[in-house]
């Protein structure tokens, strides 16, 4: 069948070109670090972790198939295609198995849902008939691939204890289990394979410390590889008339596969394929780029090309080591996140990483940005040779290709139109951005924001003053507030720095040590006029519920909202903190399953961020993604990986792009957007953007009108005059689902959306064409 899957993944993927729509998630996953490679008749089909992608074998298009389009989830551990039956399989680490036909997914959770403790994961699969064997972390698993059900397992440890089978094979009517104890085998048919006992282990094979890792069947025989000692090469064998033939050996060999007449090796830097006669076809020990090889996985198609799954070079076609190709799909260098910036189109990500104990972890992963539906980033570039574990990022309200990176180990990164233009801290001559007392040698920036005149303030920490100030005409300024911030004889770290439209600058301490408020009463560098407190767990400090900060922000009224280990708790007058009269913060009281508690009292906040509507986009260490209302009592939306895309519940950071309403989420596992039904509002109603319109019939999501104030009163009325339907904006958009008062669908026709005042007259129209 020609282009197999190919129908079903475009439709999967007109996402990345087509205008988003509410309601529509997008990945922004990293697809550099390849983990297996599979094929069909006209596509070679790679897996990382996260996501599958497909590269059509002329033209080098390809397709992506992840959580979002129906997958199971993140944590890719193997794939095969069956061409018989024209079925991708996906496994899982956690035991999670889809199978991917024409145009559906089906989810088979057996594995991942059984009473079974320990290793679920699936390591290798091999197709016999109808029938997936898959090799497991308890056993071996067989697959009945028309009835779409488990037909056997087998747990053949001794005593019928679970075993880790990381190969499995059947040839000659012999069924081969390698794993760390070495190879097993029985008869395929004749005898109860749920007996281990009816399972042999071959003792004429070598004996190899860590056992026999990768399996596969080739020229009707079983080969298999060792796992040796550390520093001693791992050993490639074959079965020739009873005895095992030592064929090759290479370093850390960590994949065999068998593809139109080919076995392909693939270890440590290099990758070798053999034909039948045993002789080798072709190898390859480098990239023509220049860019390291690391092969997880080969195949040979029907061309004889080889296709790799690198693991730092994406998808690789390859004849040789001087004629080869990487196609890489387009998305950010990593899959980590620690803090994410976005602003009239672009979004920003640091991947960061620093310990719990806020130690320097040296992740080199550069940072990415998202513009004009691309993906670019900045690793290898060599003005970052020293600058690791990049933490904070800020763009400048002025021009939002004018982007800083606050760096934990090597201090601030100033990027202009895409480039690199200068990095600071005292070691290459800015004084002010100052030497780590804690660790010697590293210059830390932990948080960063700007002000409303375009200067740039910065945290940081463990620096002898602790905040930093990049003015608008480019000078620095460092700032001390001894002893309430941290100088030579104070440890603890500072993080997230916050100007607020008031004036104020927020630093949140590491560590359980609260915050810090000061109000510099717009004089930067005269600190004589200056006010400021440290904010903690004191009735007279600001009355927290608890020290242990994690994230904060100002919404639209300008609150602050604060996120702690124990949920939320808000500043509802910051002014006031630093007057003779302060005001504390003050948690939100809800009703939930009719008793009344404390908003998310147990969960830890990670991020919050204000929506144009200035709701509460709230993420959580372990419970997923809430949407709260505008005053955090009803919760609007709750997503988790059970119920939606999201990667992990674990939400890294949360961001808004307020001019398309998208949701950058995140995640332990990865970045994802969602597009809301908000926007940031404009201060007169222009009604600017329907869409979709016209709205045809085999759209299933909801009208959204932008160009709108904030809380602007939306009519939708018949092309006569008659009144449908009436709604409020989120901020700059309202959101029409083409249903009247009654709630049954509106019919074909033309229909007015007119945004209205408080005085119901109108300030403008916009026609809506519906087509049923």
């Amino acid at each position: 069948m020609k282009k197999p899957l190919i129908f079903l993944f475009l439709l999967c993927n007109t996402y990345l070109s087509a205008q988003t729509f509410l309601g529509q998630w997008r990945d922004h996953l990293a697809y550099r670090k390849c983990i297996d490679v599979t094929q069909n008749e006209d596509q070679t089909i790679f897996a990382t972790e996260k996501a599958v992608f497909f590269i059509d074998k002329e033209d080098y298009s390809s397709q992506r198939l992840s959580k979002i389009q129906g997958l199971s989830g993140v944590g890719v551990s193997r794939i095969a295609f069956n061409q018989e039956l024209n079925v991708l399989l996906v496994g899982y680490a956690n035991g999670a198995l889809n199978l991917v036909f024409e145009n559906s997914i089906v989810n088979m959770p057996d594995i991942l849902s059984s009473s079974l403790i320990g290793d679920k994961q699936i390591y290798d699969i091999f197709f016999k008939d109808e029938f997936a064997w898959l090799a497991t972390g308890f056993g071996i698993v067989v697959i009945d691939l028309n009835r779409q059900e488990v037909r056997d397992t087998y747990i053949i440890g001794n005593g019928g204890e679970q075993r880790r089978i990381t190969g499995v094979g059947i040839v000659n009517g012999i069924i081969y289990a390698c794993s760390e104890v070495g190879l097993q085998y029985a008869p395929e048919t004749g005898v109860n394979l749920s007996d281990f006992s009816n399972w042999t282990l071959d003792n004429s094979l070598p004996n190899a410390p860590n056992g026999y890792v990768n399996l596969d069947i080739f020229n009707e025989t079983v080969w298999v590889s060792s796992d040796e000692a550390s520093g001693v090469e791992d050993i490639l064998y074959y079965l020739d008339d009873g005895n095992w033939i030592a064929f090759v050996s290479a370093p850390d060999i960590r994949h065999l596969g068998v593809s139109n007449g080919y076995i392909s090796m693939s270890s440590d830097g290099n990758v070798r394929t053999y034909k039948e006669d045993l002789s080798l076809h072709r190898e390859i020990f480098g990239l023509e780029s220049g860019n390291a090889l690391n092969p997880r996985a080969a195949l040979v198609d029907e061309d004889g090309h080889m296709w790799i799954a690198s693991g730092s070079a994406g998808a690789v076609w390859a004849l040789n080591t001087w004629d080869n190709l990487e196609v890489v799909l387009d998305g950010p260098f990593s899959n980590a996140i620690f803090d994410l910036a976005s602003y009239n189109g672009s979004t920003w990500v640091t991947p960061g990483a620093i310990s719990g104990t806020w130690a320097n972890l040296f992740n080199n992963d550069s940072f990415f940005y998202f513009q004009n539906g691309e993906w670019n980033d900045f690793k290898d570039d060599p003005a970052l040779t020293d600058v690791r574990d990049n933490l904070a990022v800020a763009i400048d309200p002025f021009n939002e290709n004018h982007v800083f990176i606050g760096s934990w180990n090597w201090g601030l990164v100033e990027v202009l139109n895409g480039e690199i233009i200068n990095v600071f801290n005292a070691a290459v001559g800015t004084e002010e951005i100052q030497e780590s007392n804690v660790n010697p040698g590293t210059y830390r920036i932990g948080g960063l924001d700007f002000d409303f005149n375009g200067n740039l303030w910065m945290s940081n920490s463990h620096g002898e003053d602790g905040i930093a100030v990049r003015l608008a005409n480019g000078n620095f300024v460092s700032l001390n507030y001894h002893p309430t911030l941290p100088n030579a004889s104070v440890q603890e770290p500072i993080g997230q720095l916050m100007h607020t439209s008031n004036g104020q600058v927020w630093v949140a301490f590491g560590r359980s040590n609260g915050l810090f408020v000061l109000d510099y009463n717009g004089t930067i560098g005269n600190q004589s006029d200056d006010t400021f407190k440290r904010l903690n767990t004191s009735t007279s400090n600001g009355g927290m519920h608890t020290n242990d900060v994690r994230t904060m922000v100002e919404d639209l009224d300008g609150e602050i909202w604060v996120g702690t280990s124990e949920g939320i708790t808000v500043f509802y007058s910051p002014t006031s903190l630093l007057s003779n009269n302060p005001s504390n913060a003050q948690r939100i009281l809800i009703r939930q399953d009719g008793n009344l508690q404390w908003l998310l009292e147990t969960e830890v906040i990670t991020s919050i961020a204000i929506d144009g509507g200035n709701r509460k986009w709230i993420g959580t260490e372990s419970g997923g993604l809430f949407l709260m209302s505008e005053d955090g009592t009803d919760e609007i939306l709750h997503f988790t990986t059970e119920n939606s895309p999201l990667f992990s519940n674990n939400i890294k950071d949360v961001v808004v792009d307020q001019t398309t309403g998208e949701v950058f989420i995140g995640t332990s596992e990865g970045l994802l957007s969602y597009v809301s039904d908000a926007l940031a509002p404009i201060e007169e109603n222009e009604c600017l953007n329907v869409f979709p319109n016209p709205v045809r019939a085999d759209f299933t999501g909801d009208v959204a009108i932008d160009g709108l104030k904030r809380d602007a009163i939306v009519k939708i009325t018949d092309i006569g005059g008659n009144l449908v339907k009436e709604t409020t904006s989120n901020g700059g958009r309202a959101v029409w689902n083409r249903r009247n008062f009654a709630g049954d669908q509106v019919k074909t026709g033309v229909y007015l959306a007119m945004v209205v005042d408080e005085e119901g007259d109108s300030s403008c129209i916009a026609k809506i064409l519906v087509i049923n």
